[in-house]
């Protein structure tokens, strides 16, 4: 008696594979519902034409809090150009420089030039930007606690919350996510 496979080499027992993948974002986050919209709430003065406000979002690993950030921002890349979302790897980009060269790439569509920037440059070209769309930047430093050994977390919150002062752009918010 010969056995036929359960499954052939081009099926799968996963309707969808692509939710395995780190980058993926729900549509619906289940039991979020009160964090979403805390969070919303934090961003909205910024759709008005305000600064949006900061918050650190602490927890377990795997409960949730990147992949709420990300549905977030998605719906608020979706729904307006007055705030501008900048999600940030904190484990891959921990110094000042790559921090804002990954600002600097989600806020214009493409990367800076790979060498001669220096840092107010890109704070420069960021800020110009915003400044052309009247738009609000709001930053998630995703595992922002990896800045701490680099030594470089309190210098980047300080940084970025205080863009205003230096540049004339509406205050940045930031959601550290530790």
């Amino acid at each position: 008696m010969t056995h036929s496979p359960l499954l052939r080499h081009d099926q799968t027992l996963f309707r969808d594979p692509d939710v395995f993948e780190f980058t993926f974002v729900p549509d619906h986050l289940h039991h979020r519902d009160a964090q979403v919209q805390e969070l919303a709430f934090l961003i909205r003065p910024a759709r008005r034409g305000g600064s949006a406000l900061s918050a650190v979002l602490r927890g377990p690993p795997g409960t949730g809090k990147t992949t709420t950030v990300r549905r977030l921002f998605r719906e608020v890349t979706e729904t307006t150009r007055q705030v501008v979302p900048a999600y940030v790897n904190c484990r891959h980009d921990r110094t000042p420089l790559a921090v804002y060269r990954s600002i600097f790439e989600q806020v214009h569509g493409y990367a800076p030039p790979p060498v001669g920037r220096h840092l107010d440059e890109i704070k420069r070209g960021i800020a110009a930007r915003l400044r052309d769309h009247d738009a609000a930047l709001i930053v998630c430093l995703d595992d922002a606690n990896e800045l701490i050994p680099a030594g470089t977390y309190n210098t980047l919150l300080y940084q970025i919350l205080r863009l205003y002062e230096k540049w004339n752009v509406r205050k940045p918010g930031v959601f550290a996510v530790t």
